[in-house]
C-alpha cells in the first residue's frame, strides 16, 4: 500500500508551496521515490490576486506525476505520458507519467474524492509507495483519502496572531473529533449517501432515510426535530453540516442525548466558521449531544508563514509584508499539541522521519 500525505493551505500564500518544495528536496535528497498529484490547481508565477511572485514546484528527474494534460504544455518539466486515466478535469485528461527532464511543474489533478482514490490506486500500478497530494482547506474532501495531512498556515489567513491561534487550535480541535466504532458499523443499510435517522428498537433498528445528501434545508431540519422527539437518537450526515443547522439541533428542547457522524473533518471545515462550530459543540456535549467521523483524518504537522500581502492604496498595489514570526511560532506551539514548524527555519526533517517511520507500517 503507499501511503499518501497530503499538504494544504488555509489560504492563499500561507506557505504550503514552500513546505511542499521543502519536502520534495529533502526526499531526493535521501533517495525516497515520491509521487506527486493536486486536488485542484497550484503552480502560476505570479499570484493571480496580488501579481507577487509564488515559488513553483521544481520537479526533478524520475518523479512520477499525476496532472492534467494542459499543464505539460505550460510547464518546462518534460513529462513522458505512461497512461491516460480517462478522468477529465476543466484542465483536461488526468494523465500519469514520470518526468523525464526537471523543470517547473504546474499541478493540476482530480477534485474528486472517488478520483484522487482511482489516481492513488493507479500511481501504486507504477510502485509508488509515497505519494504526496497538494491541496487547499477549502477543496479539502478529496484528502479524506490520505494517511496524514500538513496544513499550511500564517499571516495571509489573519494578521492578528491572536485571532490566527485561535482559529488554527480550533481547526485542530475538530481533527482531533474521534471515530465513530460502535455497533451501527455492522449494520449493512447504515451509512447511505443519504442523510438517515436512526434508532434502536429492542434487539434492532428502525431507519428513517432522506433524500438529501449535501446540505441540511429548514425543510429536512423540521422533519428531523420532529423525529428526534419520536426516539430517533442518531443522525448520519454524509455531506455538509451547517451551524444554522446544527445551532438547531442544539438548540432544540427534545434532545438531551445524541450522536451525530459525519463522513470526515471535511464536512465541517469546509464552511469555514470554525470557532462558531467549536462553541456549539461544547454546548452539545453538555447536553449529551456528541460528534463522531466515520473517516477521521490525521492532522499530522502545521507549518506557519509570517508572510502577507499588504495592499497600499497610494500606490495601488501590494507588497511583501511580515509579521512576527519567533511570536507566531511560540504562540502556536503553546496552544497546539500537534508539531509545529517554521519550514525556512526548521527544515522538514521532522516531517520526513515521520512520513519513513509510517511508509514501513504501510509496507
Amino acid at each position: 500500500m503507499a501511503f499518501v500525505v497530503g499538504i494544504a493551505g488555509t489560504a492563499k500564500n500561507t506557505g504550503k508551496t514552500t513546505t511542499t518544495s521543502a519536502m520534495m528536496k529533502e526526499l531526493e535528497c535521501r533517495k525516497i521515490d515520491y509521487a506527486l498529484t493536486s486536488i485542484g490547481y497550484d503552480g502560476e508565477e505570479l499570484d493571480n490576486v496580488t501579481g507577487l511572485p509564488k515559488p513553483r514546484l521544481k520537479v526533478e528527474s524520475g518523479v512520477l506525476v499525476a496532472v492534467a494534460e494542459k499543464c505539460l504544455s505550460v510547464s518546462s518539466a518534460w513529462v513522458e505520458i505512461a497512461e491516460r486515466t480517462g478522468i477529465l478535469t476543466p484542465l483536461g485528461e488526468i494523465i500519469i507519467g514520470r518526468v523525464k527532464d526537471s523543470g517547473l511543474l504546474i499541478i493540476a489533478g482530480p477534485n474528486k474524492g472517488q478520483d484522487l482514490q482511482k489516481i492513488c490506486a493507479r500511481l501504486m500500478k507504477y510502485n509508488a509507495r509515497l505519494i504526496l497530494v497538494d491541496g487547499a482547506l477549502n477543496r479539502l474532501t478529496p484528502m479524506v483519502v490520505a494517511d496524514g495531512l500538513i496544513l499550511a498556515t500564517g499571516a495571509s489567513r489573519h494578521q492578528n496572531i491572536n485571532v490566527l491561534v485561535k482559529e488554527t487550535s480550533g481547526i485542530e480541535q475538530i481533527f482531533r473529533i474521534p471515530a465513530y466504532t460502535g455497533v451501527l458499523q455492522t449494520q449493512p443499510d447504515v451509512f447511505q449517501n443519504h442523510v438517515q435517522l436512526i434508532k434502536k428498537v429492542n434487539q434492532s433498528i428502525e431507519i428513517r432515510n432522506y433524500d438529501y445528501t449535501s446540505l441540511l434545508t429548514d425543510k429536512l431540519m423540521n422533519d428531523i426535530l420532529l423525529n428526534i422527539k419520536y426516539g430517533y437518537n442518531t443522525l448520519w450526515i454524509p455531506g455538509v453540516l451547517g451551524v444554522s443547522a446544527l445551532r438547531r439541533i442544539v438548540d432544540s428542547s427534545y434532545i438531551n442525548e445524541m450522536q451525530i457522524i459525519l463522513n470526515d473533518p471535511t464536512k465541517l471545515l469546509i464552511t469555514g466558521e470554525v470557532l462558531e462550530f467549536l462553541t456549539l459543540l461544547t454546548s452539545g456535549y453538555e447536553k449529551k449531544i456528541d460528534l463522531y467521523f466515520q473517516n477521521p483524518l490525521q492532522l499530522a504537522f502545521l507549518t506557519i508563514n509570517p508572510f502577507f500581502p499588504r495592499y497600499r492604496a497610494g500606490k495601488g498595489l501590494y507588497e511583501p509584508s511580515y509579521v512576527n514570526v519567533d511570536e507566531l511560532l511560540i504562540r502556536m506551539r503553546e496552544f497546539l499539541s500537534v508539531p509545529v514548524l517554521d519550514v525556512m527555519k526548521d527544515g522538514v526533517t521532522e516531517i520526513i522521519n515521520w512520513i519513513e517511520d509510517n511508509s514501513k507500517k504501510n509496507d
